[in-house]
């Protein structure tokens, strides 16, 4: 009878073990599989950084060549402003050669 008894209570123990380790097992898979889902999601996080990275290195390069470009169009305003007076001061003294060409003849034909 005490065998007996023992022998139910071992089955009783060993089916309590087996539902426990079902149990943890169970729980072993959704670990897992969280894991799994976690990996991809940092794996995906991972390949956006690396395109706004892209992105951010494109804007940057682009920003550059924008700055170059009006540094380029700066230079070439203050040339063309450097130029633009030069041909007022070229014709304020042709206009005073011409003036000058002007009275020397009115002179001449003053003469004759």
């Amino acid at each position: 009878e005490g065998h007996k008894a023992s022998l139910v209570d071992a089955q009783r123990r060993c089916a309590s073990l087996e539902e426990q380790v079902a149990s943890l097992e169970t729980s072993l898979n959704n670990t897992s599989t969280k894991l799994t889902s976690t990996s991809q999601m940092l794996a995906q996080a991972s390949t956006n950084e690396n395109a706004l990275q892209d992105k951010l290195k494109t804007a940057q390069d682009e920003l550059n060549k924008a700055r170059v470009d009006a540094e380029d169009a700066h230079a070439r305003a203050v040339d063309a402003q450097t130029q633009a007076e030069k041909a007022r001061e070229d014709k304020a003294n042709l206009e005073t050669l011409l003036e000058a060409t002007r009275r020397t003849i009115e002179d001449v034909q003053n003469k004759h």
